[in-house]
């Protein structure tokens, strides 16, 4: 309960209880205590009390956190239901993941690889869509 507490963006099972005679049972056990806290986290407004330090190394860099720290913000004041990213790298994903928002964030990628990676990411949902340059249309679709 501690990791999901501290929002690590992923858990796994030890050896024995994925080894187990009941691995399914321990990965359901697993997945419904870490969603009842992960609930109770965003009902007691835990991010309110989050540092994030600054890591970005550049200006273009630094504008992209600040876009993204204020987007989780927004998102938490106003307490919407989801953030959509579109990201071709996963960059804007994983700055969104880090700033651990209280909604889900769908973030949509060109590539299967980039997906995959989101896959593990903190409060990500990622989905595979052929993007073009012309951002009306991939909201469109």
């Amino acid at each position: 309960t501690e990791a999901v507490r501290q929002r690590a963006d992923a858990l796994m099972l030890s050896g024995e209880s994925a080894m187990g005679q009941f691995p399914e049972k321990a990965l359901a056990v697993l997945r419904s205590v870490s969603l009842r806290i992960e609930y109770w986290c965003r009902e007691e407004k835990k991010h309110e009390s989050m540092y994030l330090p600054d890591i970005a190394t550049s200006l273009s860099d630094s504008v992209s956190e600040a876009i993204c720290n204020s987007a989780a913000h927004m998102a938490n004041n106003l307490e919407v239901d989801a953030i959509f990213v579109y990201t071709r790298q996963g960059y804007m994903g994983s700055l969104l993941s880090r700033c651990r928002p209280d909604c889900p964030i769908f973030a949509f990628t060109s590539s299967t690889s980039v997906r995959r990676r989101m896959n593990l990411q903190w409060g990500l949902i990622p989905f595979r869509l052929d993007l073009s340059d012309d951002m009306e249309s991939n909201i469109n679709r």
